[in-house]
């Protein structure tokens, strides 16, 4: 008997708008399980490496939110890593600072809330409960920081964000050409977020930061393992 399992890997860039080369920026992974679940992990680093952060999380096949994790490296030091995890209608953190002391704290889902890891290849994972429905919708973001590069952790906040669907649009990348959704994102602390997404497992594909002109791009995909079966143990 096997179990049916994929698996995709890939890359973003950064354009900045003082360097025209774009820079490495995302090293992502995205896991399609067994039990219909899918996770994803990205590594972020920033342009000068001040910034590392190694992220996953774990969504259930409606796209709801079931886990993640988080752990920030900034100049070289470890500032901290936070765990939550949903149970019921409550999300759990545990926020675990430099030194290892902890800070648990608790809140209710709210409806439609996603988890934010300040990764650029998940932000199409919290627009996968997006109902299509005509305008701007609202979209709560339980995240770590609320600054804009995400550079701190701690149990943090809601944001309280917009997302529009405006579309279908092909769009061409150093990765390839493919048919996207094109989005709108209203948030609270970037402003407005164009983001092209494209497929059932939600790659990212293009995105513009308006408020300070950077442009992320898919640079690399590969679907090589995608479909690959597992068998089940003896």
């Amino acid at each position: 008997m096997t179990y049916p399992f994929s698996l995709i890997t890939g890359t973003l860039t950064m354009r900045l708008p003082d360097r025209p080369d774009p820079l490495p920026y995302e090293w992502f992974t995205i896991s399609v399980n067994p039990d219909a679940s899918r996770t994803l992990r990205v590594v972020t680093v920033s342009p000068d490496a001040s910034l590392v952060r190694d992220s996953s999380q774990v969504h259930d096949a409606s796209w709801a939110p079931l886990e993640g994790y988080l752990r920030l490296i900034r100049d070289g030091e470890l500032f901290g890593s936070l765990v939550r995890k949903v149970e019921g209608g409550t999300v759990r953190s545990y926020y675990f600072d430099g030194e290892g002391r902890v800070t648990q704290g608790e809140r209710d889902v709210l409806e439609g809330m996603t988890f934010g890891f300040h990764s650029v290849a998940a932000n199409p994972w919290k627009f996968a409960q997006h109902t299509g429905a005509p305008g701007p919708q609202p979209l709560p973001v339980l995240t770590h920081s609320l600054t804009w590069n995400g550079g701190t952790v701690g149990l943090g906040e809601v944001s309280n964000t917009e997302l529009e669907l405006v579309g279908k649009e092909t769009i061409t990348v150093p990765a390839g050409t493919f048919e996207c959704d094109h989005y709108v994102w209203s948030t609270e602390v970037d402003g407005v977020i164009e983001v092209w997404t494209t497929g059932e497992e939600r790659i990212y594909v293009r995105g513009h930061q308006h408020t300070r002109d950077i442009v992320y791009e898919l640079a690399s995909l590969d679907r090589a393992q995608s479909g690959a079966p597992v068998a089940a143990p003896a």
